[in-house]
């Protein structure tokens, strides 16, 4: 011990956080690696949920380039430990009936092959107060838990519905909604090695730099599959604000409606048209933009609200920022999916040459 650099308390904690536990994969597909094709509220078709370029990357054992700062790390460990801490809380009030349980099934249809593992964060027994306060605890009824943190003006806007003139009560992200019913889809071996019934999942949110929290009940419209439904803490279907286009003072009537398009089946074809993705030696086309390629539709997103006054601005005046889909900007393997930033698209067309394209990157590229 004589030799060598001491080790700082924070460094030993950053260097087990960068490591994790062993895990072993239980094969097949993921959950969180879902996508649909849905009808947005604009009435305009939308891929939401993972890239399969991504997916192809991550499965044909590619090295990640872009990794999490440290900061970031240590966030995500702050929803680490609240997910333990809201278990120790159900687990002491009588009503936890299993954590992190592994699922793994089949769930293509007949003749086909779709293999999907997960873990399920939490199983409760349903539980309702009586008049005194005290909770009854059901033998037959029991409830999937998923549970998510987040953090930042966004998070807060979209999920807990602050400012957010669109859903007042906030929306749940679209990759979570897929994956808690791909839970769903799969919960009826859990219904019986538990012997309850499993009617609905909630999707648990805690913003960790704020304290603010809220749930949305996720169900399917046909026992195993059909539409996802998603519900507020009371049990009412979440639909848009009918009067969002007078409060966003846009010159026009455009009422929006709810999302469409948004089943079990959907997600499926997709999943199929990975399966078919990875038997080929060379990665997919890409799924989402780095900086969005349709100037109208960034013109349209703006006007709709979808983006910022200062992101479009800087769509408009900085041709090389990365003004884009944030699958893009927050992919693990960004730097190998485009090596010459904004400008990959034009090397891979012949319009420019890497070595040109790399010279006029910014720095901050």
């Amino acid at each position: 011990m004589d030799s060598g650099t001491t080790m700082s308390a924070d460094g030993i904690i950053m260097d087990s956080i960068k490591e994790r536990d062993y895990r072993v994969s239980l094969g097949g597909l993921n959950p969180t690696g879902a996508s649909m094709n849905i009808i947005d509220e604009f009435g305009r078709k939308q891929l939401v949920g993972k890239c399969h370029r991504q997916e192809w990357y991550k499965r044909t054992g590619v090295e990640k380039t872009n990794f999490p700062r440290e900061v970031n790390l240590n966030k995500m460990e702050i929803g680490n430990a609240m997910e333990d801490n809201l278990q120790s809380h159900w687990n002491r009030k009588g009503v936890m009936l299993a954590g992190n349980v592994k699922v793994r099934e089949d769930i293509g249809e007949e003749g086909e092959e779709i293999i999907i593992s997960g873990e399920v964060d939490v199983i409760l027994r349903e539980a309702l107060k009586d008049d005194e306060g005290r909770l009854e605890i059901s033998n037959k009824t029991a409830i999937g838990i998923e549970v998510k943190s987040g953090r930042g003006y966004f998070q807060s806007k979209k999920i807990m519905g602050n400012r957010n003139k669109l859903y007042s009560q906030g929306y749940p992200k679209y990759e979570h909604i897929m994956q808690v019913a791909l839970y769903l889809r799969m919960r009826k071996n859990l219904e019986e090695h538990y012997n309850v019934e499993i009617p609905y999942f909630l999707l648990v949110y805690y913003l960790v730099d704020s304290g603010e929290s809220t749930q949305f009940r996720i169900e399917l419209s046909d026992g195993y599959q059909g539409e996802i439904i998603v519900k507020n803490r009371d049990g009412k279907v979440i639909k848009p604000n009918a009067a969002y286009c007078f409060e966003m003072e846009m010159n026009e009537i455009l009422l929006p409606d709810m999302v469409q398009e948004m089943t079990m089946e959907n997600i499926l074809n997709r999943y199929r048209e990975l399966q078919e993705k990875l038997t080929i030696d060379t990665p997919p086309e890409r799924d989402f933009e780095l900086r969005y390629q349709n100037a109208d539709q960034v013109a349209e997103d703006f006007r709709l609200g979808i983006i910022t006054k200062s992101r479009h601005d800087e769509y408009l005046k900085k041709e090389l920022a990365s003004i884009g889909d944030w699958q893009c900007s927050f992919c693990d393997w960004k730097e190998v999916c485009y090596p010459q930033g904004v400008l990959t698209l034009d090397v891979e067309n012949g319009i420019i040459s890497a070595e040109d394209a790399t010279a006029k990157l910014p720095k901050w590229w």
